[in-house]
């Protein structure tokens, strides 16, 4: 029967723990993509709407473009509030 030395025993032990290590990367970074896939497919529904304010603005004052701007920004926000409890 052959014997292992000290040193043959602490070199397969490292080996191991870094194969463990590695696998136990591979295994976050697996979990993590479709973490990132569900992030990016959702993003686009959390984008909120752009309400233009200026003024010197003198179009329709719905806030659509630059051109139709709400003159004032407190005329702009009331209606967005009373329709969404939160911001």
């Amino acid at each position: 029967m052959w014997k292992k030395s000290l040193i043959t025993l602490l070199a397969e032990k490292e080996v191991s723990e870094d194969k463990r290590m590695a696998a136990a990367k591979y295994s976050r970074v697996l979990r993590i993509i479709p973490l990132m896939f569900i992030v990016a497919l959702f993003c686009p529904l959390t984008y909120g709407k752009i309400i233009h304010v200026n003024d010197d603005a003198t179009g329709a004052n719905n806030g659509t473009s630059w051109e139709d701007a709400y003159v004032y920004l407190q005329d702009a926000l009331v209606p967005h509030f009373t329709n969404n409890a939160t911001m």
